[in-house]
Formats: structure tokens, C-alpha cells, sequence
């Protein structure tokens, strides 16, 4: 390139540069706010944690458990293993949260079948001795967790004509609404603290009104996945 045409340019440039300078706002917007913004989005999240990601994945199987224990140490994600019930219902109904539910333990049977050894005088009695390990262990962990005191408004909410159904496919939502319906269950859910996410919601309320049946309390009519809970008397 001849040196007439380097000399041109280089005076292009500065004269361009020295334009530039004169006009202050230019300078700023091109300077000065990137270095203000980044200053100030560093100081208003310096103390918000990474984000986490939560994966589902169906367990009981496997390559199920195989990806369940892969992904358990990766940073960043938190591995939740659910039935496939519980998957299935959160896609169906589109909800973001997948929490297993008490309606969903007949598919974890399903699924244990073969994995556990249970030795019974009679064949064939496995999937019964396997239910009632299902029933004791829900009783024992009610029994546990929840105060009786805190169930006495919600069981005398059923001796007045209150009826709950519940079942796999229905909607978190309806589950949520219950709990400003319902007197007494609220209080009722006070010692899980599971917050107030719609699928935690049905998730414990599920837990308690299968706890009040187990501990004679209230009445079950189940028909496969779906059941009704009433008053016994």
C-alpha cells in the first residue's frame, strides 16, 4: 500500500477519534453506562446463588437408578426419582413440579415386585404382604409427623357431611383449593411444612387423609388409583 494512502487514513482515523470526543453523550453510552451496568448488576445479585435445575427421572429400574445416581453429584441439578405414575401425571396435567402422592404407591408395588424377596407360607401373597409394609410404613410416619391435636377441626369437618376425592389423575390445583375449602386442614398440614406449591399441597393432603384412615379415623371407598374419603359415621 503506497505511504500517501497510509497518511490518508491515518488522518481519516483521528479526525473521526477527535469528532467522536467532542460529542460527550456518545462517549457515555459508548463507555462509561456498560461499565455503570455491569458495576450495578453486580452489586444488586452478589449474594443470589447459581441457579438449580431439578431433573425427574423414573426410578425402579435400572437405567433409571443407573441415571439417578449419575446425575445426583453433578453441580447444578437436583435429581428427583418419581414413579412413573407421578411423571406421567405431570404430563398430562403440564405442571411443572412432579411430587409423589399416596395414590401413586400402587405403581411403586408394581414396580418393587421382583426386586424384594418376600418369603410367604402361601405363593402368591407377596403383592399383600408388600401392601401392608406400604400401609404400616404410611401409619407409622403419620403417626410421626403430625400431631393429633392439630386433626380435630378436619376430622369434625367430615362428621359434617364433608367428602374429599382424590386419585392420580387429579390436578394439583383442586388439591390446592381444598385447603381454604376445608376447615381445619391447613392446620392440619402445619407440621410438614410443605409449603404452598399446589403439588406439595396434594401431596400432603393425600398423606393425611390416607393417615386418618389408616388410624381409623375416616373412611376409604377405593376403586383403583382414585378414592373417597368420608366420615365413619
Amino acid at each position: 500500500m503506497p505511504d500517501w494512502t497510509r497518511r490518508s487514513l491515518a488522518q481519516l482515523t483521528l479526525v473521526r477519534f477527535k469528532e467522536f470526543l467532542r460529542e460527550p453523550e456518545a462517549v457515555f453510552w459508548t463507555f462509561a453506562f456498560p461499565v455503570i451496568l455491569a458495576v450495578g448488576l453486580g452489586i444488586a445479585f452478589r449474594n443470589r446463588p447459581a441457579d438449580v435445575l431439578t431433573v425427574g427421572v423414573v426410578a425402579g429400574t435400572p437405567a433409571g437408578d443407573s441415571i439417578v445416581s449419575a446425575l445426583a453429584s453433578a453441580p447444578g441439578l437436583r435429581v428427583r426419582a418419581m414413579t412413573a405414575d407421578s411423571a406421567a401425571r405431570a404430563l398430562r396435567t403440564g405442571e411443572h413440579e412432579v411430587v409423589p402422592r399416596v395414590s401413586d404407591l400402587d405403581a411403586l408395588a408394581a414396580s418393587t415386585a421382583g426386586k424384594i424377596e418376600i418369603e410367604t407360607i402361601e405363593d402368591g401373597r407377596e403383592g399383600q404382604v408388600l401392601e401392608r409394609i406400604l400401609k404400616a410404613s404410611t401409619l407409622e410416619v403419620f403417626r410421626a409427623r403430625v400431631r393429633s391435636e392439630r386433626l380435630t377441626e378436619l376430622v369434625h369437618a367430615f362428621d359434617d357431611g364433608r367428602v374429599i376425592h382424590t386419585g392420580e389423575d387429579v390436578p394439583s390445583a383442586e388439591y390446592a383449593a381444598l385447603v381454604n375449602d376445608t376447615p381445619g386442614l391447613r392446620e392440619a398440614l402445619g407440621d410438614l411444612g410443605v409449603g404452598e406449591t399446589p403439588a406439595g399441597l396434594a401431596s400432603a393432603i393425600e398423606f393425611v387423609l390416607e393417615g386418618l384412615h389408616l388410624a381409623k379415623r375416616l373412611n376409604k371407598d377405593a376403586v383403583g388409583a382414585r378414592a373417597t374419603y368420608r366420615s365413619r359415621g
